[in-house]
């Protein structure tokens, strides 16, 4: 007699959630933070799963503005790098942006990637990123995930992460005219 046996294949359910950081919250504890589902299914195959970024390398990941427009990010006029590794779980990975000036251990935000039970991704903001251009008040990063089901079968997710500028608008000012009289003050 013979046995067939259907591997079925991880499954994305629609689109993941959108999380959304004011970046006002940075300057305060606990740091802002947003999470979401990913919208993926593993089916059968979920015992040793585990979510990658799509086309990271060990300094690189692909930050886009939701238009698949790739973006270059900066705090404080300072470009930023990044480490991709090995999420605290020790399965899945997370980036940790850093200005290139300083050390991966002084973060700009981390995103950390969860595939155990209901895939999901964690956003956490440390400083201000700057804003510019059509994304003076909003800017929406963009991560693609490639998820891998027990047996290796992918399916692949992206996800938005907006953040929400804190810096002051200015406002229209009067000019004030100041005279200077000669003398002494007494």
């Amino acid at each position: 007699f013979t046995v067939q046996v259907k591997d079925d294949l991880p499954v994305r359910l629609g689109n993941a959630d959108v999380g959304n950081i004011d970046e006002g919250a940075v300057i305060s504890s606990p740091r802002p933070s947003t999470s979401g589902h990913l919208a993926i299914d593993w089916n059968s195959d979920s015992a040793k799963a585990h979510l990658t970024f799509t086309g990271a390398t060990a300094h690189h990941v692909d930050i886009t503005d939701g238009n698949n427009h790739a973006l270059t990010l900066t705090s404080g006029g300072v470009a930023l790098a990044y480490t991709v590794r090995l999420a605290q779980n020790g399965v899945d990975q997370e980036v940790v942006a850093y200005k290139s000036t300083e050390s991966v251990d002084n973060p700009v935000f981390v995103v950390t990637l969860n595939a155990q039970h209901d895939p999901a991704f964690a956003f956490t903001l440390f400083q201000p990123l700057d804003h510019s251009g059509a994304y003076d008040t909003n800017l929406p990063l963009t991560f693609g995930v490639t998820g891998y089901d027990g047996d290796g079968d992918p399916v692949t997710q992206s996800f938005t992460v907006n953040i929400k500028d804190s810096t002051p608008q200015s406002e229209d000012v009067d000019t004030v005219a100041i005279e200077e009289a000669s003398g002494s003050v007494s």
